[in-house]
């Protein structure tokens, strides 16, 4: 049997194809499992700054503390006056005072304070008396450093240390003064009521002028140092002030 040439090519091929194992397939054109998603455009910067600018301004806001004063406390320089009445532990001389003040405050933590009787209730000691009541009295000008470690709504518990002079005496005549306080501020944060409690007590160099004295009279029984710086000397003010 006799077959062609053409025909004879044509079967050549197709066993040679059918012989030959298949080639896989190109990698960029394989089937893949999970074909990748289209790329999502990213939101210009402004956008985005836009949206969170939007978020924080539409966020809740705290509740304002109602009643907590911003200007005569919180502020960083403010300056205020009032007037003040009293009572004190003395007994020789009227129990009353009032006088005028002046405050001045930094930052709402620190102050300074200056006050005036107009009245003054201290009396000048005769020149013998070396008693020990006549280094205690109330000065008429005070003199003092004023901390307010905590404030609470309008509530503002301070403690104070100073000074006082008696400008009436023609001697010199001082004294120290400690004491606590509470101021109430209200009304647009300028008006506030104080409270004061003062003790005052002598200072070193008068007790050891006293105890000289008591040793050239040539006294057997000189006082305690503890006997000097007792308490018992108190004044007790009410107070009215406003700040700007």
């Amino acid at each position: 049997m006799r077959l062609c040439l053409p025909t004879a090519g044509l079967l050549c091929a197709f066993a040679l194809q059918w012989a030959t194992p298949a080639t896989a397939a190109p990698e960029s054109h394989a089937p893949r499992d999970s074909p990748a998603r289209p790329t999502e455009p990213r939101p210009h910067p402004s956008v985005t700054a836009s949206v969170t600018a939007t978020a924080v301004h539409d966020a809740p806001r705290e509740a304002p503390i109602r009643g907590y004063v911003s200007r005569g406390v919180r502020s960083r320089f403010c300056i205020g006056a009032g007037l003040h009445m009293g009572v004190n532990s003395l007994t020789t001389a009227s129990p009353l005072i009032s006088g005028v003040g002046v405050h001045f405050r930094a930052s709402g933590v620190i102050g300074l304070t200056m006050e005036y009787d107009f009245k003054r209730v201290a009396k000048t000691p005769a020149p013998g008396d070396v008693s020990i009541e006549a280094l205690h009295f109330i000065p008429n000008m005070r003199f003092a450093a004023v901390i307010y470690p905590y404030r609470w709504r309008m509530l503002g518990p301070f403690v104070m240390v100073g000074m006082g002079i008696d400008t009436v005496s023609n001697e010199d005549r001082a004294n120290f003064q400690v004491g606590l306080g509470l101021e109430v501020t209200v009304w647009h944060d300028r008006f506030a009521f104080v409270a004061e409690f003062r003790a005052f007590i002598p200072r070193p160099t008068d007790v050891e002028k006293h105890k000289e004295r008591l040793e050239i009279t040539g006294a057997t029984n000189i006082p305690s140092t503890r006997t000097y710086y007792n308490v018992d000397n108190l004044l007790f003010t009410l107070s009215a002030r406003f700040y700007y």
